[in-house]
C-alpha cells in the first residue's frame, strides 16, 4: 500500500468512526471540519468496494447495520493502533539525546555488557549509558531509591517496589581451557574438579557464596591456588594453564582468549543462581530506558542454557 493511499484508508476509517459516534454525517463533518459532502463520498465509496452496507440512512442520521456493527470494533482498534504506532515513531525521533543508569556486578562487565552496549550504542549514538558495578543488595536499594534505571545481577534480593523485567538460569559450570584433561567430558562433579588447581572468587563476593552452597552440596573442600575478586584475571589465569573454576555460561563471554575456553555443566544439585534485569514497579521509563531493556532481554536469552 502507497503511503497516500495510506493516509487516504486512514482517513476514511476515521470518518466511519466519527460517524459512527455522532450519529449523522452533519455532526460528523463539525467534528472534522470537513465538508459533509466529503464524509458522504468516502462512506458510500467504502460500502461500495467491500460490498456492504456500513449505515442505515435514517430521516433523522445514520444508523450501524448489523455488518457495520462488527466493523466499528475492527476499525476503532485499528485507529488505536495506528495511534499507538505513530506515537511510538515520534519518540523514536527524538530520542536523539539522554542517559540510562545501568548498574551490574563485576563479572558481567567485561564481555557481556560490552557487546550489549556496543550495539546500543551503533542505534542510539546520542544516549549516554552510565555503568555502575556493586553488589546485589546495593544494585536493588539503587533502583529503589531511583539511583539507577535498570540493573542486572545474580540472586538479587525481591522486593515489592520492583519489578522483573526477565531471569535467566545461570546455573554454574566448570570453565576451563578447552585443551584441558577434562575438557572432553559431557557433565562433571565438583570431586573430579578438585584434583586440579583451582581459581576462585574472594570470600564475600557473591559469586562466592554461590560457589560454596556449591561444594557443600557436594561435601568437597576448595583449596585454591588463587583467590581474586577480579573476574578478568580468574578468566586469564584459565586460559594459560590447567586452571578450573566455576562461573556461570554469561560470565565467561567475550574475553581476551575466551574462545579457548569450555564451559561444562555440574552434576549434582545446583544453587539457585539466577540472573535478573530488575526496574522500579511504578517509576515511569524513558523509551532509550525500554528499548535498552529489550536488547539485554534478547542477547542474554540467546546465551541461556537450553537456547
Amino acid at each position: 500500500m502507497t503511503q497516500a493511499r495510506a493516509m487516504l484508508h486512514s482517513r476514511t476509517l476515521r470518518y466511519l468512526d466519527e460517524v459512527a459516534r455522532a450519529g449523522s454525517i452533519r455532526r460528523a463533518a463539525e467534528r472534522l471540519n470537513v465538508s459533509p459532502t466529503a464524509v458522504n463520498k468516502q462512506i458510500l465509496a467504502y460500502e461500495l468496494d467491500h460490498g456492504i452496507r456500513v449505515f442505515e440512512r435514517l430521516p433523522r442520521g445514520m444508523r450501524l447495520t448489523t455488518a457495520g456493527e462488527a466493523l466499528i470494533g475492527h476499525i476503532r482498534r485499528t485507529l488505536q493502533d495506528y495511534r499507538q504506532t505513530e506515537i511510538y515513531i515520534e519518540q523514536l525521533r527524538g530520542l536523539r539525546a539522554g542517559s540510562i543508569r545501568l548498574g551490574t556486578m563485576s563479572g558481567l562487565t567485561s564481555g557481556l555488557l560490552a557487546s550489549i552496549l556496543t550495539a546500543f550504542h551503533r542505534d542510539h549514538p546520542a544516549v549516554t549509558v552510565s555503568v555502575h558495578t556493586m553488589s546485589s543488595a546495593e544494585l536493588t536499594r539503587m533502583v529503589i531509591e531511583d539511583e539507577l534505571d535498570l540493573c542486572l545481577g545474580y540472586n538479587l534480593p525481591a522486593d515489592p517496589q520492583l519489578a522483573t523485567v526477565a531471569s535467566f538460569d545461570g546455573r554454574l559450570g566448570a570453565v576451563m581451557r578447552a585443551d584441558h584433561p577434562l575438557a572432553g567430558a559431557s557433565v562433571l562433579r565438583v570431586q573430579d574438579c578438585i584434583a586440579y588447581p583451582l581459581v576462585m572468587p574472594l570470600p564475600g563476593m557473591a559469586m562466592a557464596t554461590t560457589i560454596g552452597t556449591l561444594f557443600a552440596h557436594e561435601d568437597a573442600t576448595a583449596r585454591p591456588v588463587c583467590t581474586t575478586n577480579s573476574i578478568e584475571l580468574m578468566k586469564n589465569m584459565l586460559a594459560s594453564g590447567d586452571f578450573i573454576t566455576f562461573i556461570s555460561r554469561f560470565d565467561m563471554l567475550s574475553v581476551s582468549g575466551a574462545t579457548s575456553l569450555v564451559h561444562i555443566p555440574l552434576a549434582g544439585t545446583m544453587p539457585q543462581n539466577t540472573l535478573s534485569l530488575i526496574r522500579h514497579r511504578r517509576r515511569k521509563r524513558d523509551l532509550s530506558i525500554t528499548l535498552l531493556a529489550d536488547l539485554l532481554q534478547d542477547a542474554i536469552r540467546t546465551l541461556a542454557p537450553g537456547h
